[in-house]
């Protein structure tokens, strides 16, 4: 009898694939001919109904549609799996890269539709003034809260974690602006430290510039950069003032060395890769901030690298700073800024919580 259940089983989830399967290749057939993108070709293989090739273009039009038509996100998300297979086992390129790469048109519109439909389930806090305090803190002194020093955390790696968190609140960049996303530094695409530079001049406020070579925030497919200037703001937590640390222990400026290196000294002297992901930067800033004084893990994994830009646009909407002033200084195109603004006032107790938390630390008059 149970060998009979497992086979109706098995059955029927084949049948169920297989229909999927079969549901998803006609509706992309049905969406080519529609818009006049199908082309019936001699050969009788499954390719006689496709045009010579796939584009970009076509492949993320075609998720456009599949929103605009009330699909469910489940339905997309298995819809894209089949098609996508079923078009490289055609022999065509896999349709969501560009020469090997990730298509970021398409990517950024599946994540767009992602969020539309199934939501961002994830919660996430804000990096407030007083977590960044409790960073620099960290940083400077490179000891926990109670003053004992935290293993493997040299004062190079410790100019490092500071100056990307500075930049990071003050300019509310995403991680993927200024930090590598994988071991293999990209160029032309990432930042080195040959695209920093420090402007002093007598009598003048002193700045840095940051030239940010491709960002997702660019409305525009091309997904290009902008020149990020940063002025010194005269208090203890200065982006300026992290650069000039930061030079001054490591005054390296090549074009192919990543700007941020999250390797230990240990590391270093064994010559291992650099590291500065968003994988490592996470590890840090949790690291970080249980040694301020946050013991509970489940908290502690609601603060991300995405928590520093939140937390400056959070910031700036308790000064009483308008819409469009955050949005200008986020670079957002969109009203998603206030979901940001919304985090605080959605969960404040919460909030405070943590920042009482922080604020208990007996070094937190240390810098003041």
């Amino acid at each position: 009898m149970q060998l009979t259940i497992d086979h109706l089983l098995d059955s029927s989830v084949s049948e169920n694939t297989w229909r999927t399967y079969e549901s998803a290749r006609i509706n992309f057939l049905y969406y080519m001919y529609t818009f006049g993108l199908l082309e019936i070709r001699q050969s009788w293989s499954c390719q006689r109904f496709l045009p010579e090739a796939v584009t970009s273009v076509q492949w993320t039009a075609y998720h456009a549609h599949l929103y605009r038509a009330n699909y469910a996100w489940n339905t997309i998300k298995q819809y894209t799996t089949n098609v996508r297979s079923w078009l490289m086992k055609a022999g065509f390129q896999d349709p969501t890269k560009i020469e090997g790469e990730p298509d970021h048109a398409f990517w950024t519109l599946f994540k767009s539709i992602k969020k539309k439909l199934h939501g961002d389930k994830k919660e996430r806090y804000p990096i407030s003034y007083c977590h960044l305090y409790q960073l620099y803190c960290r940083c400077m002194t490179r000891r926990d809260k109670d003053g004992v020093l935290i293993p493997g955390f040299d004062e190079t790696l410790a100019a490092n974690l500071w100056f990307c968190f500075s930049i990071m609140f003050h300019g509310l960049l995403r991680t993927s602006e200024v930090n590598t996303k994988n071991k293999a530094f990209r160029k032309m695409v990432e930042c080195s430290r040959a695209d920093v530079a420090l402007f002093e001049a007598s009598g003048q406020k002193s700045y840095a510039e940051i030239d940010v070579k491709e960002s997702k925030t660019n409305p525009d497919p091309s997904r290009k950069g902008f020149m990020l200037r940063l002025y010194a703001t005269g208090n203890a937590m200065c982006p300026v003032l992290a650069l000039k640390r930061l030079w001054k222990l490591d005054s390296s400026r090549s074009a192919t060395r990543p700007l941020l290196d999250y390797r230990s000294l240990e590391e270093r002297r064994l010559n291992k890769p650099v590291r500065a992901d968003r994988a490592q930067l996470t590890k840090w800033i949790s690291l970080l901030l249980k040694h301020s004084g946050i013991d509970d893990q489940i908290e502690l994994k609601k603060f991300t690298t995405h928590s520093f830009r939140s937390g400056a646009a959070s910031e700036l909407a308790k000064q009483h700073a308008g819409i469009d002033v955050i949005s200008n200084a986020g670079r957002w195109s969109s009203d998603a800024v206030q979901a940001y603004i919304e985090t605080v006032q959605r969960n404040p107790e919460a909030i405070q919580r943590i920042s009482s938390m922080l604020a208990s630390s007996p070094i937190v008059n240390t810098y003041l």
